[in-house]
């Protein structure tokens, strides 16, 4: 149940409510699908305006483009108008709502020469300040792992390279993870549930040793020749291996040997054996990477060009490679959004795709840092040859490396640079303007006020010439256009309680630091009321004030492409959206309590060393955590926000802890073969968080003596009922058993589609278009026919649903 504040609210916004459905309480759900669904919903707003329906709903839940048309409805309840003119004036055709909706509410994609630059301008300008963050960090793992190499420049004495035979020094270097791995497995053995088998172990110690001395003695004289063969380098690597029983069983005597603590043991000797495999994966794709840069850095590099061209051939390549993804993630985005059997697992080749991209780009970085301080490529040009070229190498190795290490340090607390770089801004300047500003309209006067988007009065009002000329132009930013969330307050006078949904992506899990294979996500909702996240009850704003303006977490819930996307999170796609820029997720500071944190469990010390690195460099550990998908959820000092549908898509979750009496959703994501897919997930959803059942009721053989209700279930079929094809079922039916309420609630789902009876105009498009009413969601532009035959959809479906069709289900829910 809500809070006492939130059920007042909701009490106050039933107020006008007349007596045929007092006493519910009733929630509206909007969910996402862009500009599809706001132009939808937009149509069954009018609707239900239009039958008197609309003051009923005291709580209106919004996910994504539902959110865009559920800001634009919130901020028209004003204190100069209230519910009954907002419902009034919405259902009328001659609005100049409806003409600022028609004209600007596809504005989301650019279009035209002068918002195409505009578009071209953000989008660059993020990329490169991404790839400036991104080059840094690149540039001081570079310097890392060429610091053996530096080491051996430091002292100009030292034969040549031993290295020279295994290709890369990392390799050479796997053994000593190799050896700590072997370690551990003979710790794990030699833990015994019974002292007294330690006799044997120490004798494979012994005897291992003493293999393991005499393959050194036998290889000791082919090592101080001078380079390394492949066989003399396996013989002394196996030499060292055998060495670990040895290490093992010495350690073994040195720890407490009593086998209550044996379970534990093993456990910590396997977490150290991951550990160290780890760590031969990572020198291994370190040496690979040295190889390749070293090697490319070389062939770039001829006989008589200068170094200045190989710089910058080097420092060229990975801008390149961003720009290549650009250019190839829309058409991408494009394909994947287009319903086909696919025998490749898109989300498998996506994440293969990406990390390749991201290897790459780590290949470009080394590569320029390699042409920047290996002066051992160029030492038969060098006065003074390979000596002076290993000590060129310290002094360059040193310049660039501390120059990189001061930038992250001087900016190590900046991760505003990481939604600054985004397409954050850009997308959330755009819902503001053309869906938020619908408040900021002049008080009614005898003259026009200026300082409003809307000088000459509501956007309710009646449309003329003289009105549209009062309108500021789109592209303008007015003052008022967007208001503080805590201030975004419809309830007040007479409207809905505006719940926003969002998702926390959670890649990580807080509690146990494994990765979340699941749901990857938590949801976070979010209005005037306060701050809630999953289950919880909101936190008043007065505890924890609400950060940013109405617009902000708009566009937040519906930033669908972002590095962070729920269950569809994976590394290699993150990489993909974050290098090219095609990113609207945002990085907002931890909207917790700190009583609420201190209630979770203490964390293990590494987690708890982790943690303390990123609360000393919140933005290079931020930057990672999204270039890599590594999102660690509540307990982070910070949250990746994105796309409310990256949880739950239907925007019911939020209206379930509230157990109200009915809930009516406008189900308006792609779903071209009707599969019901973001219901499904509401519903398994329920049962899990809330306890509550979800039955959905099968209208076949129904009988019902009341006319209204009788025709209104010609309109209603099961989920198979439901096709491509125009027919007359457009509405799903279900019982909600809540887990403590004894009375069920009734859910009314409203599924665009197309029906038999449809005017010309919409019939029309829908036969020049087959995938209307589920057309792509990654269409972000409509044309006049396409918002149109939307808007016209939505209007008369919702007109299905009168007084006396709600008052009729849910007395037949109560029985």
């Amino acid at each position: 149940m809500g809070t006492t504040e939130e059920s007042a609210a909701s009490a106050q916004a039933a107020a006008t409510a007349r007596a045929g459905l007092d006493g519910l309480t009733c929630g509206l759900a909007l969910s996402g699908g862009g500009i599809r669904s706001a132009t939808f919903c937009f149509g069954l707003l009018r609707a239900l305006a239009r039958n008197k329906l609309l003051v009923r709903f005291g709580f209106l839940s919004t996910v994504s483009g539902g959110g865009y048309i559920g800001a634009a409805l919130g901020r028209l309840y004003q204190q100069n108008q209230k519910a009954e003119a907002v419902q009034e004036r919405l259902g009328s055709d001659d609005t100049l709502l409806l003409w600022w909706l028609r004209s600007n509410g596809r504005y989301l994609t650019p279009a035209g020469a002068r918002d195409l630059g505009q578009a071209f301008a953000s989008i660059l300008r993020g990329v490169l300040s991404t790839h400036f963050e991104v080059a840094v960090l690149m540039l001081l793992a570079a310097a890392f792992m060429l610091l053996p190499y530096v080491l051996m420049g430091a002292f100009p004495a030292l034969p040549a390279p031993f290295w020279a035979s295994a290709g890369s020094v990392w390799w050479c270097l796997l053994a000593l993870p190799v050896f700590a791995g072997c370690h551990f497995i003979f710790r794990y053995w030699f833990c015994r549930d019974r002292p007294g088998q330690m006799a044997g172990d120490i004798m494979v110690a012994v005897l291992g040793a003493a293999v393991g001395v005499l393959l050194v003695q036998s290889t000791v004289s082919g090592l101080v020749s001078g380079g390394m063969p492949w066989a003399t380098a396996l013989m002394l690597l196996g030499a060292a291996l055998l060495f670990s029983p040895l290490t093992a069983i010495a350690l073994r005597l040195l720890e407490d040997r009593n086998p209550a603590l044996v379970p534990q043991q093993r456990l910590r000797h396997t977490k150290r054996l991951a550990l160290a495999l780890w760590c031969v994966l990572a020198f291994a794709v370190f040496g690979l990477l040295d190889l390749a840069a070293w090697w490319l850095a070389r062939q770039f590099l001829r006989e008589g060009q200068p170094l200045a061209w190989l710089s910058q051939t080097s420092l060229a390549l990975p801008p390149a490679l961003v720009v290549a993804a650009r250019l190839v993630m829309p058409a991408l985005q494009r394909w994947l959004s287009r319903p086909r059997n696919r025998p490749v697992k898109t989300e498998l080749l996506l994440n293969v795709v990406g990390l390749v991209f991201l290897l790459l780009v780590a290949l470009a970085w080394l590569t320029a840092f390699h042409t920047m301080v290996r002066f051992d490529l160029l030492w038969r040009w060098l006065p003074g040859g390979d000596v002076a070229a290993r000590q060129l190498n310290v002094l360059h190795w040193s310049v660039v490396g501390g120059l990189c290490l001061v930038y992250v340090w001087a900016t190590r607390k900046d991760f505003a640079v990481l939604n600054l770089s985004s397409l954050h801004n850009f997308y959330r300047a755009r819902i503001e303007r053309a869906y938020v500003s619908t408040g900021n309209y002049a008080p009614p006067a005898d003259a026009p006020a200026a300082g409003f988007r809307f000088a000459g009065g509501s956007p309710l009002n009646p449309v003329t010439r003289a009105a549209t000329e009062q309108v500021a132009r789109l592209i303008e930013a007015v003052e008022g256009d967007d208001v503080d969330l805590a201030n975004y307050k419809p309830q007040e006078h007479g409207g809905p309680v505006h719940l926003i949904t969002c998702c926390i992506n959670q890649s990580v899990d807080d509690r146990t630091g494994n990765y979340n294979a699941d749901r990857k996500g938590i949801a976070l909702t979010v209005s005037s009321l306060g701050v809630e996240t999953g289950t919880a009850l909101p936190t008043p704003p007065d505890k924890l004030p609400l950060p940013g303006k109405l617009s902000r977490w708009v566009s937040v819930s519906g930033a669908a492409a972002s590095s962070g996307m729920g269950s569809q999170t994976s590394p290699g796609l993150a990489a993909l959206l974050f290098l090219s820029g095609l990113r609207l997720g945002y990085w907002t500071d931890k909207l917790l309590l700190p009583r609420q944190a201190s209630r979770a469990p203490a964390l293990p010390a590494a987690d708890r060393q982790r943690r303390s690195m990123a609360m000393r460099f919140p933005k290079p550990s931020l930057l990672l955590a999204e270039l890599l998908a590594r999102f660690p959820g509540l307990r982070s000092t910070a949250w990746y926000v994105s796309d409310g549908g990256h949880f739950e898509n239907t925007g019911v979750y939020a209206l379930l802890k509230r157990e109200l009496d009915l809930i009516v959703v406008a189900d308006c994501g792609a779903d071209p073969g009707y599969t019901f897919g973001d219901l499904e997930n509401m519903t398994r959803k329920a049962g899990i968080d809330y306890g509550a059942r979800i039955e959905f009721i099968d209208p076949t053989g129904q009988v019902h003596t009341d006319a209204a209700l009788r025709a209104f279930y010609a309109c209603v079929g099961s989920g198979k009922a439901f096709t491509g094809q125009a027919g007359p079922e457009c509405f799903l039916l279900a019982r909600i058993h809540y887990a403590r309420r004894k009375l069920p609630g009734l859910l009314v789902v409203l599924k665009p589609r197309v029906l038999p009876d449809m005017p010309l105009d919409i019939a029309g498009y829908a036969a020049r278009h087959p995938s209307f009413p589920q057309q792509p969601t990654g269409d972000q532009f409509f044309d006049e026919e396409q918002w149109e035959a939307y808007h016209q959809l939505g209007l008369r479906l919702g007109e299905k649903l009168t007084e006396p069709v709600i008052a009729a289900l849910c007395a037949e829910g109560k029985e």
